[in-house]
């Protein structure tokens, strides 16, 4: 999880990067209370979460955009509303598994490209001593990864590959290697929309760096596990960024399923939040 220099090139080694202290701690653990009643608005109301100003201070500074743009190696960047503040309030009775967010993939494009969306997440809580963070699969955006989750559909692919009927080879599948992030407040994680992940992990008390399988966790006792930093509310955000000259008919494919029209609109309604998507050639999808 090298950052600075090689921020590009680590995440297209590995799928990802963590960016250390981007924000304070202290500021991280004060928006929390607030982030966790907006996450229920939004989900309400249809709300964009870029009208709320504590969200634009955090996902419209200055430092985090050029970092975003070093990754995708562009100077224009679109955004379309993919986004959201989700909160668990029981986080060890959520559900979760290894999954990827690039979904409704065109099979007929060569997966060696790069696949030009970012996820950008931010987390409201300490998950480097305590459970509930996020574990991913290295490099796992340059593979199929077998996941329980999509078994039926992992199996189906499997056939194909064996038949020479998948963009897929047998030396495709593989598992990955699975990390428990230790993040921090005011840490930021940004992976590549292929890549495999699960949300609301958990630590084992006694090897808190062994990374268990989601389904393996849920069938040991949770004493056996270190608890999350609060009893209840894992509360984190998240964000989706493309450059923005695409032309694959995959991704234009994911834009216009996951585009919020309505949500656009709240944007462009608002002047002085317009100037800041201008001022960092952060660009809305044109049929908007």
């Amino acid at each position: 999880m090298v950052q600075s220099n090689n921020l590009r090139n680590n995440y297209l080694e590995n799928g990802f990067v963590v960016i250390k202290s981007m924000f304070s701690k202290d500021h991280i653990s004060n928006l929390r209370p607030k982030m966790i009643d907006l996450s229920e608005i939004i989900q309400k109301n249809d709300k964009e979460i870029f009208v709320d100003e504590d969200v634009q201070n955090l996902l419209l500074s200055e430092k985090l955009i050029k970092k975003i743009k070093e990754i995708l190696n562009t100077d224009k960047l679109l955004y379309f509303s993919d986004s959201g503040i989700v909160n668990h309030i029981d986080p060890f009775k959520a559900e979760n598994g290894y999954h990827n967010d690039a979904r409704n993939e065109d099979h007929t494009i060569n997966y060696e490209n790069e696949y030009p969306i970012i996820r950008v997440g931010v987390y409201f809580e300490n998950f480097k001593d305590f459970s509930g963070g996020l574990k991913l699969k290295e490099r796992s955006h340059k593979h199929f990864c077998f996941t329980f989750r999509t078994f039926r559909l992992s199996l189906l692919e499997l056939i194909k590959v064996l038949f020479s009927r998948s963009r897929y080879n047998l030396s495709s599948f593989k598992l990955g290697k699975s990390i428990n992030l230790e993040i921090e407040q005011g840490d930021v994680v940004i992976w590549n929309l292929r890549t495999h992940h699960c949300g609301t992990s958990r630590r084992l008390k006694l090897f808190p760096k062994l990374c268990l399988q989601p389904h393996i966790e849920k069938l040991l006792p949770n004493f056996l596990y270190l608890p999350t930093q609060y009893k209840k509310n894992r509360c984190a955000m998240f964000a989706t960024f493309a450059k923005k000259d695409l032309s694959d008919s995959n991704i234009l494919g994911y834009i216009n399923l996951k585009t919020n029209l309505n949500r656009i609109k709240q944007i462009k309604m608002r002047q002085n939040l317009l100037k800041l998507f201008n001022k960092f050639s952060l660009e809305l999808p044109n049929s908007s």
